[in-house]
């Protein structure tokens, strides 16, 4: 099995990757970057997750449009 994928690995990483992987995050590699898989406990995690979730994706790729017009050039 191999070490797992440490954020310093990856050429794009979280600016919040510290305090996840102080949470006891594991992380996965995604294209060029690495993201929190998850935290060890699943059950926890779900559990957790009925009252309150969140989750960064600060990492992955993005688009957003705005300005005068937007809403009908998207139409």
């Amino acid at each position: 099995m191999s070490d797992p994928l440490q954020p310093t690995m990856a050429k794009r990483r979280s600016p919040v990757y510290r305090l996840n992987a102080a949470a006891g995050a594991r992380f996965m590699a995604y294209a060029d970057s690495a993201l929190v898989a998850d935290y060890g406990d699943l059950a926890a995690e779900r559990e957790a997750a009925h009252q309150l979730g969140l989750c960064d994706l600060s990492v992955l790729p993005r688009i957003g449009f705005k300005g005068a017009g937007t809403r009908d050039w998207l139409a």
